[in-house]
């Protein structure tokens, strides 16, 4: 699988040294509609533009900000665009997308959406996120193939450390720090669930029974296997949220080994 590590500009060093292939999550969109930057060295080309999103802006300003975007994927010399942070298709969102993605088309760059524009950009690829807490990853990435085609989709995969009670009527977690998992998991047994692709365990806190689903090398390995098998191609991992396991995943030899 083609991976790439989404990285600040401040990262890019130990970025580098595990692969080339870096998504630059030094842009985001202002609440003007404006593109905001932070400084990347002037040498720097080549990897993709990753664009955070979450930021409301004028519908209006959309086509101006397509081609601001463009001019700057075309003096970095970047292969393509990657719009970050979208939790839903608002409408400023998918009139980006749909100016986007054609003058994406046009200039010879990829561009990467959340399934919820995929319609608004059908020359992009589908960024599908694999850190579930129910259904099952295989069903979740044979619907996207049959919906979007295996060769439109990259997965965003999302290093998963999430806690739910017990009962959990909403299904919904609260997400936990590298730090509070390993206090969580001290003295308990861990499991593997298949069907997630994620290990889990149980534990009290706070005088309730909590569960817990989290990611290691070995469960983001066997995501990216299964991926495989279905003709997917692509995926993104952030940096440092996997700074810990970024050699195994990037099969990097850690220094002093053979």
């Amino acid at each position: 699988m083609q991976l790439y590590l989404a990285a600040a500009p401040d990262c890019l060093a130990q970025c580098l040294s595990l692969t080339p292939r870096l998504a630059h999550a030094a842009y985001r969109i202002a609440e003007d509609g404006t593109l905001l930057a932070r400084a990347l060295p002037p040498e720097l080309r080549g990897g993709l533009m990753m664009v955070q999103c979450d930021t409301p802006f004028p519908v209006n300003a959309a086509p101006e900000l397509s081609r601001e975007l463009l001019r700057t994927c075309r003096s970095r010399s970047f292969s393509g665009i990657v719009l970050d942070g979208i939790s839903h298709a608002a409408p400023e969102v998918r009139a980006l997308c749909r100016e986007l993605g054609a003058l994406s088309a046009r200039y010879g760059r990829r561009l990467y959406v959340p399934p919820a524009c995929a319609g608004d950009a059908p020359e992009a690829t589908v960024l599908i996120c694999t850190a579930l807490s129910g259904g099952t990853l295989q069903q979740l990435l044979e619907e996207a193939a049959d919906r979007f085609g295996a060769q439109r989709i990259a997965l965003d995969l999302q290093r998963l450390r999430m806690e739910f009670p017990l009962p959990c009527p909403s299904g919904e977690g609260t997400p936990l720090t590298a730090q509070e998992l390993a206090q969580r998991r001290q003295g308990c047994s861990v499991y593997y669930c298949d069907g997630l692709c994620a290990r889990y365990f149980t534990c009290r806190s706070g005088g309730e029974t909590r569960f817990v689903l989290f990611d290691d090398a070995d469960t983001l390995q066997r995501k990216m296997a299964l991926a495989e098998c279905l003709g997917i191609s692509e995926g993104f991992f952030m940096w440092p949220e996997v700074a810990d396991i970024a050699a195994e995943l990037f099969d990097k030899k850690k220094e002093g080994e053979p």
